[in-house]
């Protein structure tokens, strides 16, 4: 049985595993967030308290299962597909008479499939204006990255300690990005087909080590690597950040091999900072920079 305490949760503490307390204390990165007491908060318990309230609110998210008709499974995909890839930008409106007459249902599963979407954190309502496209700024962008460095690293270790990580299409996943990148490089083919099937071979890779990492992990990871501009780095990478992700892709998939899961969790926190620097260069480029069409990038542009 669960019960309600006064000591502080515990669920990303490195010392201790999972408690069956639950705080009524506020996390620290909501005290951090509002202001009261930030100056005495470290940086240690900000992120513990960021982790605490994600896993708890994703957890809920993940518990919590209605019931989802064919229509509205299909809605909710072609929805969510669009967000990621960019067609319905942010503060895009949503409207249920024009999206059921679009996409030829009725209303009511397109109810079902916005209800989904707000839980996925990709849809957000807005009073009077119903629902629309949820907007990233930069406060969530590194609170993402924050979030999938604690996850993806320890989803590595895990992966690595369990022994059952399927290493061949580990390996067979870095051969085919290195294979389409050596095809962007020579000039050969679609560049931009090719990106994005780096970036599906990518989001497959982390997803398979996540598998490994145990059951509730890639369930918790979902909603942090597909969100826009993240899910879509990889086409703003130069040729040798491309080369420097893969060469790190390649130790990780040796460290799970080898068992190793503190090599496995290092190798994923260096790549993950990687991307995060990345990400800030487009960022600080200016809000339309980060948003353009996904296009190579040449090396004389960084």
């Amino acid at each position: 049985m669960v019960r309600v305490g006064t000591r502080p949760s515990s669920f990303c503490s490195p010392s201790r595993g999972p408690t069956s307390t639950i705080s009524t204390r506020t996390p620290p990165i909501l005290v951090h967030k509002f202001g009261a007491q930030s100056q005495s908060i470290t940086a240690c318990e900000r992120t513990r308290g960021l982790c605490s309230a994600y896993f708890l609110s994703r957890l809920c998210t993940i518990l919590r299962r209605w019931p989802v008709s064919q229509s509205a499974d299909r809605v909710y995909r072609t929805l969510r597909s669009e967000i990621l890839n960019g067609t319905r930008p942010a503060q895009s409106r949503l409207r249920e008479e024009q999206l059921a007459a679009d996409l030829g249902v009725s209303r009511t599963p397109v109810r079902e499939a916005l209800r989904r979407l707000e839980a996925d954190s990709l849809v957000t309502v807005v009073a009077h204006r119903g629902a629309v496209v949820r907007r990233w700024e930069a406060a969530d962008y590194e609170e993402i990255f924050d979030l999938r460095e604690l996850l993806e690293s320890h989803a590595a270790a895990r992966a690595a300690a369990s022994g059952t990580a399927d290493v061949a299409e580990l390996l067979s996943l870095c051969d085919r990005m290195e294979e389409l990148a050596a095809g962007i490089e020579a000039g050969v083919g679609d560049a931009g087909a090719a990106y994005d099937e780096i970036t599906a071979l990518n989001l497959r890779l982390h997803r398979t080590v996540h598998a490994a990492g145990g059951r509730l992990v890639p369930e918790l990871l979902s909603g942090l690597i597909e969100v826009p501009l993240v899910r879509r780095t990889f086409h703003r990478y130069s040729q040798a950040q491309m080369r420097r992700s893969f060469a790190q892709h390649r130790e990780l998939v040796a460290a799970v091999a080898a068992g190793d899961g503190a090599w496995a969790a290092a190798v994923m926190t260096a790549h993950l900072r990687a991307a995060r620097s990345t990400f800030r260069l487009d960022l600080e480029a200016g809000p339309d920079h980060a948003t353009a069409p996904a296009h190579p990038i040449s090396e004389e542009s960084r």
